[in-house]
């Protein structure tokens, strides 16, 4: 075991090949890695000074594209390039430790803490508590509580009592949509929105039964327009028997039956 330690820690500490001059230790006039004796030889590299390799690993410098230097353009260059201005303030020659660049912003974690609800209403009411990405749920009238679910995103992934299941958060609608199609509301109550449209409507009942209020049959407006139409029908129904009446006392006065 000593023996493998031992190997494992000379191989972590080995010398690895330069990455900028790929281990040649220099550059020719037109920016490309040669050796010490090539006829062209115009620049050391900075990285390795020249050594050939490097004790870390190094990784490419996205300001200079690994070159080192900016040139009059506001491009990447080497600083043998003609046009060389200034080097890049971000690396050494275009190459360093990962740690050593800046990190990207992380990305804004959704606000998911507070009194849930069910939706449709019911008797549970649920409360999230929230620590960066990590969530807890707690509803003592739910068996699977207490659970924990960490967040990604807008989509937060469950584990302990809900283990397995899932939910999307809409920051729109405050709402929080599970994959095994249950929906919780922020705040602890249902939101308002508008009515669904519907086909019944109610009026005013004045019949036998007394006055009151009904779900029954159309609106009272269409049984006024239902009974002009029927008129309306029944008129053409009468111009229509009188004149077939009145073309058939012609016929008969024009041949009349022998007797």
């Amino acid at each position: 075991l000593f023996i493998c330690i031992t190997f494992l820690n000379k191989k972590k500490n080995m010398p690895l090949k330069c990455p900028s001059c790929e281990g040649l230790g220099n550059f020719n006039t037109w920016g490309k890695p040669c050796a010490a004796g090539d006829m062209h030889k115009s620049l050391t590299c900075e990285v390795c000074n020249g050594t050939q390799v490097v004790n870390k690993q190094l990784v490419k410098c996205t300001d200079c594209d690994g070159l080192g230097g900016i040139n009059t353009f506001k491009k990447p260059c080497r600083s043998n390039d003609m046009h060389f201005v200034s080097k890049c303030p971000l690396c050494k020659g275009g190459y360093k430790q990962a740690s050593s660049f800046p990190q990207p912003p992380r990305k804004h974690t959704i606000s998911v803490g507070g009194t849930w609800s069910e939706s449709p209403p019911t008797q549970h009411s649920m409360q999230i508590s929230q620590s960066g990405d990590n969530v807890t749920v707690v509803c003592p009238t739910q068996s699977w509580s207490p659970a924990t679910g960490v967040i990604s995103g807008t989509t937060i992934t469950f584990a302990g009592g809900l283990n397995g299941l899932s939910a999307t958060f809409d920051p729109m609608s405050q709402r929080l949509s599970f994959s095994n199609g249950c929906t919780w509301v922020m705040g602890g109550g249902e939101p308002s929105f508008p009515p669904p449209p519907t086909t019944e409507h109610r009026f005013e009942c004045h019949g036998p039964c007394g006055s009151g209020t009904g779900m029954a049959g159309p609106p009272p407006d269409l049984f006024g327009a239902m009974a002009g139409a029927m008129n309306a029908a029944a008129g053409v129904c009468n111009t229509m028997n009188d004149a077939m009446a009145g073309a058939m006392h012609g016929f008969n006065n024009q041949h009349p039956h022998p007797h």
